[in-house]
């Protein structure tokens, strides 16, 4: 799967809707160390992985459309939406990965579900314990079986 195929997949999973490419980055980090399915290089960049190859693919996608970005005024966060047509690429890639394999498909709808869903802080300290102590896989509580 291309890195562009993995970014619609996660719009699509997150609902159209993510909040600054730092949760994005999270959560395609996890989605490469815990399924494979992104393939991008992560180096340390302030203590958290960060993906050049992830940050190009959303600014390429911003500049074709297929990705509006605004940013709120009283947080100063940047939020990406996605365009229609992102989000039937998405919507594809995610059935393509269901039909092969319904295990990972449900691992990376739960880890999107996630990554969406937790304060940013509590996401990237997640992320950053990920990294430093070499964890393989990343331990699922048994609530989120409810996304």
């Amino acid at each position: 799967m291309g890195l562009q195929d993995a970014v619609a997949m996660v719009f699509y999973l997150a609902g159209g809707r993510i909040g600054g490419l730092a949760r994005l980055q999270a959560v395609m980090y996890i989605l490469h160390r815990e399924t494979r399915l992104v393939d991008a290089y992560f180096e340390t960049w302030c203590t958290v992985p960060w993906s050049r190859d992830v940050e190009r693919e959303v600014e390429e996608l911003v500049r074709d459309g297929s990705l509006s970005a605004s940013v709120d005024e009283t947080t100063g966060v940047e939020t990406y939406v996605a365009s229609r047509q992102l989000m039937e690429r998405g919507a594809y890639v995610y059935r393509k990965i269901e039909e092969r394999d319904p295990y990972t498909a449900r691992v990376v709808k739960l880890i999107v579900a996630y990554g969406a869903s937790l304060p940013l802080s509590k996401l990237l300290l997640a992320v950053r314990l990920m990294a430093q102590s070499g964890i393989q896989k990343m331990p699922l509580p048994c609530v989120a079986l409810k996304a």
